[in-house]
């Protein structure tokens, strides 16, 4: 039987951690055995530990006898004893620094093929909906794109109160996308056509967006204290 190797996955001792046990590393499919890339090690024996998904308990496991007390330098390949996706690697005697194994799973050549398939397959899903998110971003940017050039001419004037009555600057529709309206000289009320009590005050501003202008009703804020309404927009 032709054997399939997966990629070489970092396995690390961290003694701050756990001096006997590395971290859980994922062969990126299920295996029947695992090969090891052992570095220079405090002198232990080795041994696999192995669990169906991550963050599952892990236990020592294989049919083999575990790898003899040595200081490493050499590669190892173990039975699992069956299929397993996550390991760790696992050493009989603490580990004096940090250590790098390296990692891969070893399985029955059709066994892989079918599970580089289902990664394939996975991946082809994954790129359809980046594919489908992409078309709705393209969507998104044409809108804006025809909304940015559906922009109109500016829109700008000024008016200076003549007296406490309300007033606005346009009496039929006139819709803006945007306006900045500023005031001087003296408080100016803003509201619509039966109320003003907005105010804004002298040498402040307020902006607006997408609005009929003719709705937009302004007044002095004090009686007898004229103010002067400026604004600058941009025509839907």
């Amino acid at each position: 039987m032709s054997e399939f190797k997966g990629q070489w996955r970092e396995s690390v001792i961290s003694v701050s951690t756990d001096a006997y046990n590395s971290a859980e590393v994922d062969l990126l499919g299920e295996f029947e055995a695992v090969e090891i890339d052992i570095p220079t090690i405090t002198s232990s024996q080795l041994q696999i530990k192995a669990a169906n998904d991550t963050g599952d308990t892990f236990d020592l496991i294989g049919d083999d006898e575990p790898v003899g007390a040595s200081t490493g330098g050499f590669r190892v390949t173990l039975s699992l004893g069956g299929k397993y996706r996550f390991v760790k690697v696992y050493c009989s005697v603490a580990q004096e620094a940090d250590r790098t194994f390296y990692v891969r799973g070893v399985g029955d050549t059709a066994a892989g093929i079918m599970n580089l398939y289902g990664k394939f397959a996975s991946l082809a899903s994954k790129l359809d909906t980046i594919d489908a998110s992409l078309a709705d971003i393209e969507s998104d940017i044409e809108t804006l794109n025809n909304s940015f050039n559906a922009c109109g001419d500016v829109y700008r004037n000024t008016a200076t109160m003549a007296n406490d009555n309300a007033t606005r600057f346009e009496t039929s529709e006139y819709k803006l996308r945007y306006a900045k309206i500023s005031v001087t000289t003296n408080d100016i009320k803003f509201g619509d056509s039966s109320t003003q009590d907005f105010i804004v005050a002298a040498d402040t501003s307020v902006e607006l967006a997408m609005f009929d202008l003719s709705t937009l009703y302004f007044k002095n804020s004090s009686a007898g204290q004229n103010g002067t309404v400026n604004i600058i927009g941009i025509e839907l």
